[in-house]
């Protein structure tokens, strides 16, 4: 039985496609198997153990395109196949993007938990020099600052809202056959910071007297509660929060709408 290459792989295309009618989807994932397929044969990897690789990832993706050329095409089979060996491309590469891929596994809940765990990490981080900021610096003196007071439990409150929306969906997670850790990772951590960011918009819009909501205030003793939670929500509703923006967008670009 003679090695699967990529030109035998394309060669093969008349025969196996000649009485099948492709839809759009299909011609898409054939094309980019195919050029998978080429760029695999391409790379410069001249070991043993890279060629008994190169040689798996071929026979994998001319099983993939067989399946798209059977009567009813496994077309989610065939992305799946090209997704996972693109991954593990990926991961085999050197420097620093290919070792983070690597520790971050496979499985998406390891990259969703990883990246929460980097988010508290940040947020700790972002926390620490602030702190040392308006403690041994002018700055916060020298410039209009909001009041920490009420910044400091807002930011938590919108990143305890953040952990727990994500907490909520690793059932979701974890049942993802196509996924890119990488960006599972960088979502993880980054969302609480958005989060955070979105929250203080939010809470600016209230002290502005730009949004006013009947009941709604950040004075006396209630305003600790208040401030918990309108960041958790920020955190928690990704509807909550562009719903806000949406409002404060459409009272900026137009003056006759008026937002109450």
């Amino acid at each position: 039985m003679s090695a699967t290459t990529a030109e035998s792989i394309i060669t093969e295309f008349p025969a196996k496609f000649r009485d099948v009618k492709l839809t759009a989807e299909s011609e898409v994932e054939l094309a980019r198997l195919t050029d998978l397929a080429i760029s695999i044969e391409s790379d410069e990897g001249s070991s043993a153990a890279a060629a008994t690789q190169k040689a798996h990832y071929l026979q994998m993706i001319d099983s993939a395109i067989s399946t798209l050329s059977d009567p009813d095409p496994k077309l989610h089979f065939a992305r799946a196949v090209r997704h996972r060996i693109l991954l593990n491309m990926l991961a085999d590469k050197p420097g620093l993007a290919g070792w983070i891929r690597r520790q971050l596994g496979k499985h998406p809940l390891n990259s969703v938990i990883l990246g929460m765990i980097g988010a508290a990490l940040l947020c700790a981080l972002i926390f620490v020099v602030s702190w040392l900021v308006a403690k041994y610096t002018s700055i916060a003196q020298d410039t209009a600052s909001m009041n920490v007071k009420q910044v400091g439990p807002l930011v938590l409150a919108a990143f305890s809202g953040t952990v727990v929306s994500m907490m909520t969906r690793l059932g979701f997670f974890s049942d993802l056959i196509i996924f890119d850790p990488m960006l599972l990772f960088s979502n993880a951590v980054l969302k609480p910071v958005a989060s955070s960011v979105i929250a203080i918009f939010i809470f600016s819009l209230f002290m502005s007297e730009i949004v006013k909501i009947p009941g709604i205030e950040f004075t006396g003793e209630k305003q600790v509660y208040t401030l918990w939670i309108l960041g958790f929500l920020a955190g928690f509703s990704e509807r909550f929060a562009s719903d806000f923006v949406g409002r404060a967008e459409n009272l900026f670009g137009t003056s006759d709408k008026k937002l109450t």
